[in-house]
């Protein structure tokens, strides 16, 4: 399997958990596809009431409480290096400050701008804590 697909997967689901229910592909200047910086970000744990599933689709088979462990083994059973995988979710701890910091130049009302602020805290926590 390609580590670069893998890669681009794996991050893409993480960023997904956290926060965003699309994702989509643009084409570079290269003439390569790559993931687009932003598509359609609408946290739906914020706007669907009830609805206490994380993912639509299953991550180690689960949907839900999903953890740091269960990224790992998703992209290290996809054939994604043990020390790979670890530099990624690492990579990834240490992003809440800088998406708090892009909503706040948003145009987001002042209440959606704390929802998402305590979203992205909420499941930073439970990935990485």
């Amino acid at each position: 399997m390609n580590y670069a697909f893998i890669h681009v997967y794996t991050l893409s689901g993480i960023f997904y958990y956290i926060f965003i229910s699309n994702v989509s592909l643009i084409k570079n200047d290269q003439g390569q596809y790559e993931l687009a910086p932003a598509y359609d970000l609408v946290a739906l744990a914020l706007v669907v009431e009830g609805d206490d599933e994380e993912l639509a689709l299953t991550l180690c088979d689960k949907k839900k409480r999903l953890k740091k462990s269960d990224f790992f083994s998703a992209m290290t059973s996809s054939g994604i290096p043990d020390k790979a995988a670890e530099n990624i979710l690492n990579k990834y701890a240490k992003l809440p400050k800088k998406w708090l910091d892009l909503f706040n130049q948003s145009f987001l009302s002042k209440k959606m701008m704390e929802q998402y602020r305590q979203l992205i805290l909420l499941k930073h926590n439970q990935l990485f804590s």
